[in-house]
């Protein structure tokens, strides 16, 4: 897809849209993905007698997908305030690490860095910036693969709740190995040729994940596996000082 071509007036703005569009363009297939997930979650949601605006509301407004497809898990009357809470800070507690890891690419010559693009922050382009290093502008490379991954995620909620009983209980079952496909992809993005020294933490944080999933909730389980690859993290860094 080939985004239109402001007139280049010497403006910042300008000088960033290449990068912009970049980041919109190198997305692709992993937006289609999102999107996909979108529907997914649009279709659960109508499921659990959401209203189709709330749903594409929610989408729009919050954009944290794993975390809502968690928090429709724990949707009962009453609500479960804090439940809902816990759950979605623990399935979102990745983002601080990958925020932490982005904090040199996004604040460079700069300021103060661009938190207000820290909204579109997805584990495709976090890969996706962390990788490009050829841009001019690589804020708004990050923001504009960011913007993709949005836009794809709320057509995708808007048309799964337009659609409500297209797919069964059995097929959306089916379809859930998506996600664990999707994460497959991008960690094959984000660490081919790398050096088997940077495959440390997340081997040990997918093998204390998948141990800790035997004895506790998802949730915790991901929880487990984050703090695990923090600290070999940190330790890693510790002893390079």
């Amino acid at each position: 897809m080939t985004l239109p071509q402001p007139p280049a007036d010497g403006s910042r703005p300008a000088k960033a849209w290449p990068s912009f569009c970049a980041g919109f363009q190198a997305t692709g297939g992993l937006g289609f993905a999102a999107g996909v997930f979108g529907f997914l979650f649009g279709i659960i949601a109508m499921g659990r007698g959401f209203d189709a605006s709330i749903t594409v509301l929610m989408s729009a407004a919050v954009f944290a997908g794993s975390a809502q497809v968690a928090i429709l898990e724990l949707w009962s009357e009453p609500l479960p305030y804090f439940g809902l809470f816990l759950a979605a800070a623990l399935v979102c507690s990745r983002h601080i690490l990958m925020g932490v890891t982005l904090h040199d690419t996004l604040s460079a010559n700069r300021k103060r860095p661009p938190f207000l693009t820290l909204f579109v922050l997805t584990d495709a382009n976090w890969v996706l910036t962390r990788r490009e290093t050829r841009v001019e502008n690589r804020v708004a490379f990050f923001a504009g693969s960011g913007v993709a991954m949005y836009v794809a995620w709320v057509i995708g909620t808007a048309l799964g709740a337009a659609a409500p009983g297209i797919l069964d209980a059995r097929t959306i079952a089916g379809m859930a190995i998506g996600g664990a496909l999707y994460i497959a992809i991008l960690l094959c993005i984000y660490f081919r040729g790398a050096r088997p020294a940077k495959l440390i933490a997340p081997v040990i944080s997918a093998c204390i994940t998948l141990l800790a999933s035997r004895y506790v909730d998802a949730s915790l389980a991901i929880l487990a596996g984050v703090s695990a690859a923090a600290a070999v993290t940190v330790l890693r860094e510790w002893r390079r000082a």
